[in-house]
């Protein structure tokens, strides 16, 4: 298991067997009280899939955070090497989730936001945090990687940003 130090103090990893790892602890076996967790993988994911399991992940973020509940305590795990592009404003919509990326580096996940200056994440809603993402922006005039209208309490904690 790849074991290492990522955001504020907390290990992160990818067991073979046991999947995801917080802490040394398999994600999926942390408390119900965590709320549901969703996972994302641009690799071997599948648009239709339920998100359940890192062998039914779902294709972007976007689709992940839309089968949250708000403010459950639900998580979206992000896989190791994934890579998106977020092409237009894109609503996450659903307050009080937090989005985990795993890996370390330049295998962190990539959301890269291209093709008009409006393409961005738009969040209207509280308490969404961002965990170990890297984000980087393809197009000349990006106004806004993050639009928050009315949002409170919003995180990002270990994430990179560049201009490509």
């Amino acid at each position: 298991m790849g074991v290492y130090k990522s955001i504020m103090g907390s290990l992160f990893g990818v067991d073979t067997d046991l999947g995801p790892m917080f802490n040394g602890q398999p994600i999926s076996a942390m408390p119900r009280g965590f709320g549901r967790d969703f996972y994302v993988d641009s690799v071997t994911g599948n648009a239709g899939s339920t998100g359940k399991g890192p062998d039914n992940a779902v294709t972007t973020i976007a689709l992940a955070v839309a089968k949250c509940r708000a403010n459950k305590g639900d998580r979206v795990i992000v896989m190791e090497g994934h890579s998106e592009t977020v092409s237009a404003a894109t609503a996450l919509g659903v307050a009080g989730v937090t989005i985990i990326g795993l890996g370390q580096g330049r295998s962190r996940p990539l959301v890269t936001f291209d093709t008009a200056n409006t393409s961005g994440y738009t969040i209207a809603v509280d308490n969404v945090r961002f965990f170990n993402i890297r984000f980087a922006a393809n197009f000349l005039s990006i106004a806004a990687a993050f639009t928050l209208s009315t949002a409170k309490g919003f995180r990002l904690d270990g994430c990179r940003f560049k201009d490509t």
